[in-house]
């Protein structure tokens, strides 16, 4: 039984399959593939990140995920509080 390499590389790189999908889509389904690539490409780093911890800091790994989703939500969330603060500042806003 021969397997396509095609499927292969959906099952091991889906990021770049769904990438491929978006270019060929327009208006919101176009935005929406290339948001799950990018979340896609979040996710394998965030599972990269929280092995070397689990190695280098000699944690289970549950323990280093944990902490790096702490770590990283509160990334997000500082840079959401600021993108904001920046956008009421554009409107003129006096609040």
């Amino acid at each position: 039984m021969k397997i396509n390499n095609q499927y292969i590389y959906h099952i091991l790189f889906p990021e770049y399959y769904l990438y491929l999908m978006g270019e060929k889509q327009t208006g919101r389904i176009r935005e929406a593939l290339f948001s799950m690539s990018f979340l896609w490409i979040f996710v394998k780093i965030y599972l990269i990140l929280g092995f070397i911890v689990s190695i280098v800091y000699r944690v289970d790994f549950f323990t280093s995920s944990v902490f790096l989703m702490i770590f990283v939500m509160l990334i997000i969330t500082f840079s959401i509080i600021a993108k904001y603060k920046k956008s009421k500042k554009k409107r003129g806003s006096n609040n």
